[in-house]
């Protein structure tokens, strides 16, 4: 009778435990999304989402999501092959290489920023126009980054010799320019306004005169197929709430403004002005919208450099089946 007990007790604590541990999961989350952003304004609607626990909120309590800070595209590109992350805010330089490395296996999934990029120059350079940069060094945030490519666009466009290019994190490019280390920098926001607002550098190209008038690819989202095709519900939520988030900007900027400024200074440590906000949020455009021949004009650039090339793109833009 003991030991019948005994058992029967064993039983109920084994029951009540797994009961537990099932609800402390649920509480944190039984699947955890990672998704990869920088630290730029450029990448808005990820800052934003993440000040707001937007995607959370949508997906319930039983998904968390980690976010995963990068401060270039070729890190991004090794985290998705390496399935560290599943989804990442990117720009598109980096994400249209990853979808030809990948064989098509990384996919764009949507828009997020278009513009929000300036070249300026130091003031000992020289430089006061683009046809002043052939010859000279320009920063930019890696090799393969999306200011490389819309660079060589702009070059190539007025016919124009090419540049030294030299991979620098943004936060460091201020330095760089000040120390007359690099004859110009090709660069997004907020890092453009705040070297502008130090009064080092001269303004050599806005960005509704740089690439396409400024009405370019930026900021795109990509995710991993394999993930797609396992959490397919997941990823049309991230996809959806992404859209509402560019529209709650769009018809808020103010408190998206500030929404951004908290997250900025969280990561950097560093407060930036109003003044720089508005100024950076005026030369880039938010939008969920992605277009293919935008992302296949990228790839020509490229192949052109000799970066390698992809003929077929008609799957480069995730649609569900």
């Amino acid at each position: 009778m003991r030991r019948n007990l005994g058992v029967f007790f064993i039983i109920v604590f084994l029951f009540i435990s797994s009961y537990i541990v099932e609800g402390i999961g649920q509480r944190n989350g039984n699947k955890t999304i990672k998704i990869g952003f920088f630290p730029n304004i450029t990448h808005g609607p990820a800052l934003v989402a993440k000040h707001r626990r937007s995607f959370e909120e949508k997906l319930g309590p039983d998904i968390s999501v980690e976010w995963i800070q990068f401060n270039d595209g070729p890190a991004v590109m090794e985290a998705l092959f390496a399935k560290e992350i599943d989804l990442s805010y990117i720009g598109p330089g980096p994400g249209n290489t990853a979808y030809i490395k990948s064989n098509g296996e990384i996919k764009t999934l949507a828009g997020s920023t278009n513009g929000g990029a300036i070249i300026l120059a130091s003031k000992a350079s020289g430089i006061k126009e683009l046809k002043d940069l052939p010859g000279r060094t320009v920063s930019i945030p890696k090799a393969g980054s999306t200011q490389e490519v819309t660079l060589r666009g702009l070059l190539e466009e007025n016919k124009l010799g090419e540049v030294e290019f030299i991979p620098a994190k943004n936060s460091d490019v201020q330095n760089l320019i000040a120390k007359n280390e690099v004859d110009a920098a090709f660069i997004t926001e907020p890092w453009g306004s705040l070297i502008e607002e130090a009064d080092i550098a001269n303004l050599v190209l806005d960005n509704d005169k740089s690439y396409k008038e400024g009405n370019y690819p930026t900021t795109v989202l990509i995710g991993r197929q394999e993930y797609i095709d396992k959490e397919k519900e997941i990823v049309k939520t991230i996809i959806e709430e992404n859209k509402e988030i560019i529209k709650d900007i769009n018809d808020d900027k103010e408190k998206a403004k500030k929404d951004i400024s908290v997250e900025l200074e969280a990561i950097t440590g560093k407060k930036i002005s109003d003044k720089v906000l508005t100024k950076a949020f005026n030369r880039m455009k938010f939008t969920d919208e992605v277009k293919r021949e935008d992302l296949k004009e990228m790839i020509d650039i490229f192949s052109k450099a000799g970066f390698g090339e992809s003929n077929d793109m008609k799957n480069i833009i995730w649609k569900e089946d």
